[in-house]
């Protein structure tokens, strides 16, 4: 099953206003649990597609999350396999959006520069990608990007009908 996370359009990497979420090949055999999963496939999905966007101009080595989804010890393997990339976790995942302003907060004011910023960060743990789920994330990555644009037509007509 494929699902598309765009529910309010997407920006980046489609910018594309009109696109909304879709779930492709939902039988009657899918399960509420089978949804969640692929909820999460389809968002990590689009990261891998912003990722890739990326790195078409700058190579991207380990990958250091956080927020709730850290918590998921699924979420992040997933993410990890759809990637291809190390995920590197650090010690405080809940407060590492104020670390960073606060971070930036000290550079700004000229208490230190960004090299300090490894100070205040521990990594605590690491997810490698599993090269055979890797490799079958990546046969439907191609199908995710496949469904996206052969919808685009139908998102953009959904829309005009929407406005009137």
């Amino acid at each position: 099953m494929i699902y598309l996370p765009y529910l309010h359009g997407e920006r980046s990497p489609i910018w594309d206003s009109s696109a909304r979420g879709v779930f492709v090949g939902l039988s009657a055999s899918h399960n509420r649990l089978d949804l969640v999963r692929s909820v999460i496939e389809g968002v990590s999905m689009n990261l891998k597609w912003i990722l890739d966007t990326i790195e078409e101009s700058i190579p991207i080595g380990n990958i250091r999350v956080i927020g709730g989804g850290v918590r998921s010890e699924s979420w992040k393997r997933i993410l990890s396999n759809i990637l291809g990339k190390v995920l590197v976790v650090p010690r405080n995942v809940e407060e590492a959006t104020s670390m960073g302003a606060a971070i930036i907060a000290g550079v700004g004011s000229g208490l230190f520069d960004f090299s300090a910023a490894r100070n205040f960060v521990v990594d605590v743990e690491q997810i490698e990608p599993a090269r055979d789920e890797h490799e079958q994330y990546l046969r439907l990555y191609d199908l995710f990007k496949e469904t996206y644009f052969s919808l685009r037509e139908t998102f953009e007509r959904l829309a005009g009908i929407r406005r009137g």
